[in-house]
């Protein structure tokens, strides 16, 4: 009985975490902070198609070759609201949190490091890389090159 508890409990972990390779993942360009868009109605520049499910962007963050935040979107009632780190027409300047975003890949790890979280389980898709549902209902998409 003890064996078999603990047998399911390893299967249960293993089942529920995918930890897949990074090997062919180059440079992170884009991560955006995503929640299952069901029945709720958003602005269409708010949605997008993550694995085949219609999600709503609560943020979005472009990343230059450095890994460092060089764009970040804000939801807001009416679409996403724009930041740049650069001066550019219809953007707003960065606030001292975005200047300070960034990320790297740990391909000895095995993980990706995003500003002070360490991401280690996730799927591996053709261009996408996507984290476990939070207990917020978000989950994470980066997109790589």
């Amino acid at each position: 009985m003890k064996y078999s508890i603990c047998f399911f409990i390893a299967i249960l972990i293993v089942g529920c975490t995918t930890k897949q390779d990074l090997k062919n993942v180059n440079k992170i360009s884009e991560k955006l902070i995503v929640f299952e868009a069901k029945e709720l109605i958003h602005s269409e520049n708010r949605i997008t198609l993550i694995d085949g499910e219609r999600c709503v962007i609560e943020k979005k963050i472009i990343y230059d070759k450095d890994g460092k935040c060089i764009f970040f979107y804000r939801g807001g009632s009416e679409g996403l609201i724009q930041y740049s780190r650069n001066y550019i027409k219809g953007y707003l300047p960065f606030g001292e949190e975005q200047l300070n975003y960034k990320i790297k890949i740990d391909k000895k790890n095995n993980w990706i490091l995003d500003n002070n979280d360490t991401i280690r389980t996730f799927k591996v898709l053709k261009d996408e890389i996507i984290t476990n549902v939070d207990s917020n209902g978000r989950f994470r998409v980066y997109k790589y090159k």
